[in-house]
Order: C-alpha cells, then structure tokens, then sequence
C-alpha cells in the first residue's frame, strides 16, 4: 500500500471506531507524519539580493531551504528533481 492509499484509508476511517487502541489524535497525527514523507517541492522566493535572487521556502512551514536540505526542520520531505522549483 502507498503513502497515499495509507492516507486515504486513515482519513476515510477516522470517525469510524476501528480499533480500541487508536484514537482520532493518533490516526490525525500518523496522517501528518505520512504526508511529510511525500516530498513536496520548495517555493521559490525572491531573495531581495541581487547577486543571489532567489530562495526557497518549506511548502509545509515555510522556513528557508536550500538545495543542500533533503528534509526541511518540520520533518517535511523536499522534492529538488526539477530546477524550477515551484
């Protein structure tokens, strides 16, 4: 099962009593840890110097990243395949 199929069943099923041992909190909290580990490309922002024009933003909390960083400090996964960030 994929990432995304994992998180579609735990949203699907979140208000449905599915287990004694999880509950809303944990399957909530297990959606946001799968959906980080879906790399997500950086935004690209203007730098404000001219000699460096751009930077990147987290799409998850926005903190500066660069093309060094394979993981942003929240734990999200970054996407670099593409030159272009978005």
């Amino acid at each position: 099962m994929s990432e995304q199929e994992t998180i579609k069943e735990l949203q699907d099923n979140i208000d449905l009593p599915f287990g004694v041992d999880v509950s809303d909190e944990t399957s909530k909290m297990a959606i946001q840890a799968l959906e980080k580990q879906i790399a997500k490309k950086p935004f690209q922002v203007d730098s404000g110097v001219y000699d460096y024009p751009y930077d990147y933003e987290c799409p998850s909390c926005r903190k500066n990243v660069d093309e060094l960083d394979h993981h942003c400090e929240c734990g999200q996964k970054l996407d670099w395949s593409d030159e272009n960030a978005m």
